[in-house]
């Protein structure tokens, strides 16, 4: 912790207040207090990292993602899902166009914009975007990547406030409670009506 505030003296004075590197340590400052749950200087930190980004490479660049997507997340974590709408829906848009639809880092957001349309009771919506994040993530990373559990948990919840579970195409989703945390395992079994 002492280092990063170190760092950012360092680069304020040798590089001023427009460097990618300040704005990553902002970012760094910002995962370290969102820790310790000091939320208010979490956000001040990734929306000084968010502007810096902005200034040097304009609303479109993939680092404007990255901290778009960090401070949509503190949002939610919030309960605030308005302004997390924005930032959330910016990083996934910007990683589309700049990684492609079939990247890790879009897999990535559309776990995120999944995650928040699932909260916001949108989850039909949220369906489609978790289950192609899981297919992208497990298809390029494996499946025993420590993601795909994050998924697995998220549509076991999104499943269980679904009116229809077959208006999706993972028709199958088995979960059990253990006193540590809930264990959900999604069979992949593809709808034949879409097949």
């Amino acid at each position: 912790w002492k280092n990063y505030v170190e760092a950012r003296k360092i680069y304020r004075a040798k590089l001023g207040r427009r460097s990618l590197q300040l704005s990553n340590i902002y970012l760094r400052i910002g995962k370290y207090y969102q820790k310790k749950n000091k939320l208010k200087l979490a956000m001040e930190n990734f929306e000084k990292s968010r502007d810096i980004r902005l200034k040097l490479f304009g609303v479109n660049h993939p680092s404007v993602g990255e901290a778009s997507m960090e401070i949509g997340m503190l949002y939610l974590k919030q309960q605030q899902k308005q302004n997390c709408r924005f930032y959330l829906f910016s990083c996934k848009s910007i990683y589309e166009e700049k990684f492609g639809s079939q990247s890790i880092k879009t897999a990535l957001a559309y776990f995120n914009w999944g995650y928040y349309l699932s909260r916001s009771q949108s989850f039909k919506q949220a369906a489609s975007y978790l289950q192609t994040s899981y297919s992208i993530i497990k298809e390029q990373l494996g499946e025993n990547d420590l993601q795909l559990s994050k998924i697995q948990r998220e549509l076991g919840y999104l499943y269980s406030n679904l009116d229809n579970q077959q208006a999706v195409s993972y028709t199958h989703l088995r979960a059990h409670e253990t006193p540590e945390h809930l264990v959900c395992r999604l069979l992949l079994e593809k709808d034949t009506e879409t097949s």
